[in-house]
């Protein structure tokens, strides 16, 4: 018979064993180091051989080292009601159900990060795992603070265990390929730090809880479950809020005008070596202090019950409050770049300076990705399109030149050859033979809006990296060129946009190419001189489309532009005279022949061959519409035309 002394728990039969050895009596430390050792190998050969059937092991070790570690200590403290069959069940399934019911309430419930979003996650993750004890726990023959802190602790672990694996699996696959690195960092981050938390935040719970039943002779919810319930939710809040925090608490020390100015633009802002190692101390720092705060309770739960005549500790409401506040707090430090995506222009004043640096920002960015086109018929502009070596610039800046030079930011010159052109939309690509080259972002132009910040950067009158500002003017305008090319849908800006800036970029103020400027308005009262303030861009979305049928073809074979399938001329009596019509084009099919006059199309005339392609500029291709013809023997007549695309 096994003799235990008052107010000792009876262990089960050849639990204990009859040694002096302090070694011998932590077999969950051996359970440790013997694991550390096995996955800091498994780390070492992979990263040696590149043998990725090794990852595996080394996400599955890493996540569960910790919490098996607490299992192993936990089975030798079993007994005949917390059993290691019970403390098994609780850290698997208990784990499982928690990691399932927080990943569905999550996504249901929760959308971006903030302060209330981590309370969210707290009292989500810990509903979940209060649940699952409270389901593994319903029909135990006893219950004391005891039980309750070892099982809840076991829940938690568990949780932990499955929830940094799924981390870990997510942190090798990066835009640029699996990244072991990734893996094994945010194994040491979590594997280590993860279960410290949620083993100690649902052993407080399942203490209390069990407390609670051992009073009342079943489980029960109580008031005091629901308070400490609200305690542990707030310390897992705070938890997951201490790289908001620190974020936070980095730029209100030590942050500059232009770092604030780039949060409220939408962007991370670009931190010094000494900004990056005051966060991480700050991080850490209130990883401490949260694990410190969870250790002390957890203390005073296991005095209360290793000593059943101590008075039960009430609830910390002073401990409720700051932590509350903590995340409040919170919600300044995470909400402030995500809310600028809502943000109107009215609630956002930078200072002068933070602007006048931030231009500064995106001329260091995007400049070494304009270059100088020099032909024998001017100088021009150009965009690095890609790191193979193609640049995109404008058609009339190449059309009819016999040789191209290109000059790039830093000097280097290169010859180029022509990769094609398409002259509706007064695109043209040219490619160079040339290594470490940084090809320009580009911008969903999409999304512009009448008022937005824009820069020209281009080479006016041979002034190479020459830059003006101005705001987008317009959206959707169609403009004529000298050659009678419409070009629709362009951007309006009121950046100076000079000769030579041709094909030069037109950028946001996130160093994205918003458009590739290609003429400025005149003004006849001026001779025909450039109008002040009003340029014209071909928007982004239209410049990657036509360039990359360019690059992967040698031509555009869909304009997404309609096609009539006429040649004319002007002349004094009204309308178009056709002098060539395509055989077996939209023209022809409707009946239109050489020696008829076009006066009308989709009931606009068309005194002149511009304001034809202004017109077509603004119809689609397979689009139905009438055309009014006058013929020399006979009145008038509307004839109805299928358009069709216009070729490359």
């Amino acid at each position: 018979m096994t003799q235990t002394t008052p107010g000792a728990v009876p262990r089960i039969a050849g639990t204990e064993t009859k040694t002096d050895s302090w070694w011998s009596r932590r077999p969950w430390l051996h359970m440790f180091l013997g694991g550390l050792g096995l996955w800091v190998a498994t780390v070492v050969v992979t990263f040696a051989t590149g043998n990725s059937n090794l990852v595996p092991t080394i996400i599955l070790l890493g996540s569960f080292l910790v919490p098996v570690a607490f299992a192993t200590y936990a089975f030798g403290h079993a007994d005949q009601v917390v059993t290691a069959q019970r403390i098994f069940t609780a850290f698997v399934y208990g784990g499982v159900l928690g990691v399932l019911g927080a990943s569905v309430l999550e996504a249901a419930l929760l959308r971006q990060p903030s302060g209330p979003a981590y309370v969210g996650v707290g009292l989500i993750e810990e509903a979940v795992k209060l649940a699952a004890l409270w389901l593994l726990a319903r029909r135990l023959p006893r219950y004391t603070m005891r039980d309750g802190i070892v099982l809840g602790a076991a829940v938690g672990f568990g949780f932990a265990a499955f929830e940094s694996a799924g981390y870990a699996f997510n942190a090798l696959f990066t835009s640029d390929g699996p990244s072991l690195l990734n893996v094994v960092e945010t194994e040491v981050l979590r594997g280590i730090l993860a279960p410290v938390g949620h083993g100690l935040w649902t052993a407080i719970l399942g203490g209390t809880l069990f407390a609670v039943a051992a009073r009342r002779g079943r489980l029960r919810l109580s008031g005091a479950v629901v308070g400490w319930y609200l305690v542990v939710s707030l310390l897992h809040g705070l938890w997951d809020a201490s790289q908001g925090i620190a974020v936070w608490l980095t730029l209100l020390l030590t942050g500059t005008q232009a770092q604030r100015l780039e949060i409220q633009l939408g962007q991370a802002p670009a931190v010094t070596p000494g900004q990056a190692h005051l966060f991480t101390l700050l991080n850490w720092a209130l990883l401490a202090l949260d694990a410190l705060l969870g250790l002390l309770l957890l203390r005073r739960r296991w005095r209360r019950a290793t000593a059943p005549d101590r008075r039960a500790p009430s609830i910390p409401i002073p401990l409720v409050i700051v932590l509350a506040g903590a995340l409040v707090l919170t919600g300044c430090a995470t909400t402030t770049a995500s809310s600028t995506a809502t943000a109107t222009g009215l609630d956002v004043k930078p200072s002068a300076v933070a602007l006048q640096e931030q231009f500064v920002e995106v001329v260091k960015q995007v400049g070494p990705s304009v270059v100088l086109i020099q032909t024998d018929q001017g100088l021009a502009s150009g965009v690095v399109y890609d790191a193979k070596g193609n640049v995109v610039t404008n058609n009339h800046v190449v059309e009819g030149a016999g040789g191209f030079q290109v000059t790039l930011a830093n000097g280097r010159q290169y010859r180029a050859r022509l990769v094609g052109s398409f002259a509706a939309d007064d695109l043209a690509v040219l490619h160079i033979d040339a290594g470490g080259l940084q090809p320009a972002a580009f911008a969903d132009s999409s999304g512009l809006q009448v008022g937005d910040v824009a820069l020209a950067i281009g080479n006016p009158l041979g002034l190479q990296s020459s830059v003006t500002e101005g705001i987008v003017s317009a959206l959707g305008r169609t403009v004529s060129e000298d050659n009678e090319v419409a070009l629709p849908n362009v951007i309006q800006t009121s950046a100076a946009i000079n000769p030579g800036n041709s094909g030069g970029a037109l950028v946001d103020l996130q160093g994205q190419v918003i458009g590739i400027p290609t003429l400025a308005a005149t003004d006849p009262q001026l001779g025909g001189g450039a109008a002040a303030g009003i340029g014209f861009a071909i928007p982004s979305n239209t410049v990657r489309d036509i360039a990359t049928q360019l690059i992967s073809q040698g031509k555009v074979t869909n304009s997404h532009r309609a096609y009539l399938g006429v040649e004319v001329a002007g002349t004094t009596s009204g309308g178009l005279l056709v002098t060539k019509v395509e055989t077996g084009g939209p023209a022809a099919k409707a009946g239109i022949r050489a020696g008829e006059l076009i006066t009308a199309v989709d009931g606009t005339a068309t005194p002149d061959p511009a304001t034809l392609a202004d017109v077509l500029a603004g119809l689609d291709p397979g689009q139905a519409v009438p055309v009014t013809i006058a013929r020399h023997d006979g009145p008038r007549q509307t004839l109805r035309v299928a358009l069709g695309q216009l070729p490359g």
